[in-house]
């Protein structure tokens, strides 16, 4: 997985998945939570649990980051043009990422 894990990054590979974040006072979906997921061409989706140690052995954490912010505000500006209103997306970030000046 660590050979493959910059390549995945770089060719669309990591993508992520909306889950709702729901108001348990209200049930309303208050917004969502940008989950990584890495669709591999050859294994299918693969959950973070298996590719997060590949990544970080691979120093690939803070472009993880990047392509999950990206992809997140990617989406928020399509769901602002449909007129679809999402009020925030949570997107996860390692300690070191949360550190650095970028």
């Amino acid at each position: 997985m660590r050979a493959n894990a910059h390549d995945a990054l770089e060719n669309g590979e990591i993508q992520p998945w909306y889950q709702p974040q729901i108001s348990t006072d209200t049930g309303r979906v208050t917004g969502f939570e940008a989950l990584a997921r890495w669709n591999h061409p050859d294994r299918g989706i693969i959950s973070p649990i298996e590719f997060l140690p590949a990544f970080e052995d691979a120093g690939l954490l803070d472009r993880l980051g990047e392509v999950m912010l990206y992809h997140s505000l990617t989406a928020l500006k399509a769901w602002d043009a449909s007129g679809v209103h999402v009020p925030c997306v949570g997107v996860n970030f390692s300690g070191s990422e949360l550190s650095h000046p970028r």
